[in-house]
C-alpha cells in the first residue's frame, strides 16, 4: 500500500488508503488502525518468519580494562540492526554483571503497518542469557531510521525476569517534542499531551552522572544532528557511544538538517568529542558500506584516528569548511524512509506504540 507520494507540491494518497483512512482540514492523514496495532506491544509480526541472524547480528565482545582497576573490564556486546543499518550495544561491567542497552531497535513494516520484535526479543535474550542485570535502556536521541525498542524491552524485562531497568535519554528531547507536535498537530491527536518528556523514567543533564557497576558514565551533550543527542563516556575504560554525531571516519558525520538540528552546532559538539585524548574508543550509531567498497560494517574507530582521518572534519578542517560541506551535502539528502514514524513513537509516544500514526503532509 502506498501511503503518500510527495513531489513538486502535489500529493496523492492510493485508493486503498484514502478508503480507509480520515483526512482532515489540516492536510494529513492517518495509517489504518489494523487491529495487530492496537496492544501496547506487538508478540508477532510479519517478521516473525524472519530469521533473527536475517534481522540483527551480533559481531563481537569487546573487553575494555579499568585504569583504575586492572582485574575489572567493560563488556560491550555488539549488535548490526540490518533494517536501519543502526549499532545496539550491551554494556556491562564484568564483576556485577550489571549492564545497561544502547539504541536498541524494533522493526517496522511500512507496507503493513506492522511492528516487529525479533531483534528486541534477541537482545533480550541475550542479555539475560550472559547473566546481566539491565540498569538503564539509554538512547542517544530520539531516531528518526528506525523505532526504539526500549519501551518494549523495559516492559518484558519487568515482566518476565523480574529487571527493573530505567528508560533514559538527554533533557533535550522535550525540545524534539516542541518541535514535532507542531509538525503533527499531536494536539489534536492526543489532547492532554504535554511536552515535558515525562514519558521517559530519565532526562540526562550535561555533565551528569551513572554507574554500571564499578564503571562510571558521564552524559556529555552533543546536539547538532537533533537538539537531544547526548554521548554516554566512560573515562575509566577510555570508550564513549556517541550516537549519530560521529561516525566512523570513512563514513563521517551525521546529517544535520532535520528539524532543530544546525550544522555549526553539530561541528562544535563534534569538536569535544574530538578534544579527549585519542586513545578512546568511540561505538557510532550508524555504519553504511559505500558502493563498490567490500569492507565490512565497522562498530568503533578511536579520536585519534577521527583526528586525523575523518572525511568530514579530520586533518584540521576549519569550522566554516565543516558547515558549508554539511549544509550542501544535505541539501540532496532525501528523508529517511521511517522519519514519520519513528520521531512519532520515539519521540511524542516515548517509545510507547500508539494505537495509529499521523502522516502530516507538505510539513517537512
Amino acid at each position: 500500500m502506498t501511503l503518500l507520494f510527495r513531489s513538486s507540491g502535489f500529493r496523492r494518497i492510493s485508493l486503498f488508503a484514502a478508503r480507509n483512512c480520515s483526512i482532515d482540514s489540516a492536510s494529513r492523514f492517518f495509517i489504518p488502525t489494523f487491529p495487530h496495532i492496537h496492544r501496547r506491544f506487538v508478540q508477532k509480526s510479519s517478521f516473525s518468519s524472519t530469521s533473527s541472524a536475517a534481522l540483527l547480528q551480533m559481531t563481537t565482545l569487546r573487553s575494555f580494562p579499568a585504569k583504575s582497576n586492572p582485574s575489572a573490564s567493560l563488556q560491550v556486546s555488539e549488535y548490526f540492526h540490518k533494517q536501519s543499518n543502526t549499532w545496539t550495544f550491551i554494556v556491562a561491567c564484568s564483576e556485577t554483571k550489571e549492564a545497561m542497552i544502547v539504541d536498541p531497535c524494533l522493526e517496522f513494516d511500512v507496507p503493513s503497518g506492522r511492528i516487529g520484535t525479533t531483534s528486541a526479543d534477541q537482545i533480550i535474550a541475550s542479555s539475560i542469557g550472559m547473566g546481566y542485570r539491565v540498569k538503564y535502556l539509554n538512547e542517544t536521541h530520539a531516531h528518526a531510521d528506525h523505532i526504539t525498542a526500549s519501551a518494549y524491552i523495559k516492559e518484558r524485562l519487568l515482566a518476565e525476569h523480574g529487571v527493573a531497568a530505567s528508560y533514559a535519554i538527554g533533557e533535550r528531547i522535550v525540545e524534539v517534542q516542541k518541535i514535532f507536535a507542531d509538525v503533527f498537530d499531536w494536539k489534536k491527536e492526543s489532547p492532554s499531551f504535554v511536552p515535558d518528556g515525562s514519558g521517559f523514567d530519565k532526562l540526562w543533564k550535561d555533565g551528569d552522572t551513572f554507574s554500571i557497576g564499578n564503571f562510571q558514565f558521564r552524559c556529555l551533550h552533543t546536539p547538532g544532528h537533533t537538539p537531544a543527542c547526548v554521548t554516554y563516556v566512560c573515562d575509566d575504560a577510555k570508550v564513549m557511544f556517541g550516537g549519530d554525531t560521529l561516525f566512523h571516519d570513512t563514513f563521517g558525520t551525521a546529517r544535520a538538517d532535520f528539524p532543530g538540528g544546525s550544522a555549526s552546532t553539530l561541528y562544535d559538539s563534534i569538536q569535544k568529542l574530538l578534544a579527549l585524548p585519542g586513545d578512546f574508543t568511540l561505538f557510532v550509531g550508524h555504519d553504511y558500506v559505500p558502493g563498490g567498497s567490500q569492507r565490512e560494517f565497522l562498530s568503533c574507530s578511536t579520536i585519534g584516528e577521527e583526528r586525523e582521518k575523518n572525511v568530514h572534519v579530520g586533518a584540521g578542517k576549519t569550522r566554516e569548511e565543516y558547515i558549508k560541506m554539511r549544509t550542501t551535502r544535505d541539501a540532496g539528502l532525501s528523508v529517511p524512509n521511517l522519519l514519520l514514524p519513528s520521531i512519532q513513537v520515539n519521540a511524542l509516544c516515548s517509545g510507547k506504540i500508539p494505537q495509529r500514526l499521523v502522516i502530516p503532509v507538505n510539513k517537512l
